[in-house]
């Protein structure tokens, strides 16, 4: 199983590692940023000749599901950060199975 850190950035920051060593030498880094409403994922693959680096960012409007969106907001205010309300987290055009009231939780 896959190894899980969560360190607070900020207020409104959150990283999450998650290290493969058992398998191999890769890394997967995702920041949730609530402030700027997106998740930016950054795969690390080493190996003993070099290193390789891929990042993606994602708005959470852009999501199929904010189930892990939710779930790291609450990760990250036990933490003490002081993230924007859940309701707060949508903006611009979203599809319409995020605009449930579930999100208020």
């Amino acid at each position: 199983m896959p190894n899980e850190k969560f360190e607070k950035l900020n207020d409104y920051t959150l990283l999450v590692t998650t290290d493969f060593q058992d398998w191999s030498n890769e890394k997967l880094r995702r920041i949730f940023n609530f402030q700027s409403r997106q998740v930016s994922e950054i795969f690390i693959q080493s190996s003993s000749n070099a290193t390789a680096n891929s990042m993606t960012t994602t708005r959470f409007s852009e999501l199929d599901s904010l189930d892990e969106v939710r779930a790291m907001h609450a990760v990250l205010s036990q933490k003490g950060g002081k993230p924007p309300a859940p309701e707060d987290l949508l903006d611009g055009p979203t599809k319409p199975a995020l605009k449930s009231p579930a999100l208020r939780a």
